[in-house]
């Protein structure tokens, strides 16, 4: 039974080439865009979908991926959202340290409150993507600008060590004003 309005029971029967010149890459001997994002579990999604998933890891780096929210599904790519809970013990330790480390460097009094988002990318161990939110301890109780949405880039090794590569105020991108909280408990990985 297809309900017309799961995506992804339409794009599950999108088979290689369809409506596309592939010419070019079967000849290199790869479909470029094809395996570099699926639904978990291998399902083909269509060019469209794979288009809009690129789109949202090249404006905002990595930090702000909703398609699996729009889809109701799990993704399988390169950078892959992370929902639950089963992550925000680890991405609360590294926000922990990124705080620490931008407060060092920029001479600031910052303390994390909540993780945001979460999303993740293997490579050399597991690089996760974290949006969070920290409040100046500085700053007046009641003043609006007292906390901040932070991103930070920490990577857990092969070996288990925690590392931060940065931390910084996060940067706008079209997802910036989405209403919908992007970690929902809408499944977990």
């Amino acid at each position: 039974m297809t309900d017309k309005h799961c995506p992804i029971e339409e794009e599950s029967s999108v088979k290689e080439g369809e409506g596309v010149d592939d010419s070019v890459e079967k000849e290199k001997g790869y479909y470029s865009d094809d395996y570099i994002v699926t639904y978990a579990g291998g399902r083909k999604m269509s060019r469209k979908h794979r288009k809009e998933y690129m789109r949202q890891i090249n404006e905002s780096e990595g930090f702000d991926i909703t398609l699996d929210l729009e889809l109701n599904a799990q993704l399988g790519g390169p950078v892959v959202p992370l929902r639950g809970d089963f992550y925000k013990p680890l991405c609360t330790e590294l926000s922990h340290m990124a705080i620490h480390k931008f407060n060092k460097e920029n001479a600031l009094n910052y303390e994390f409150v909540e993780i945001v988002n979460m999303t993740a990318q293997l490579g050399g161990g597991v690089w996760y993507y974290i949006t969070f939110n920290a409040k100046d301890a500085d700053a007046a109780k009641d003043s609006a600008d007292a906390i901040k949405t932070f991103q930070a880039l920490g990577c857990q090794g092969v070996s288990g060590d925690l590392e931060v590569s940065f931390c910084r105020f996060k940067k706008s991108s079209s997802h910036a004003g989405d209403t919908k909280s992007p970690n929902s408990d809408v499944g977990t990985q």
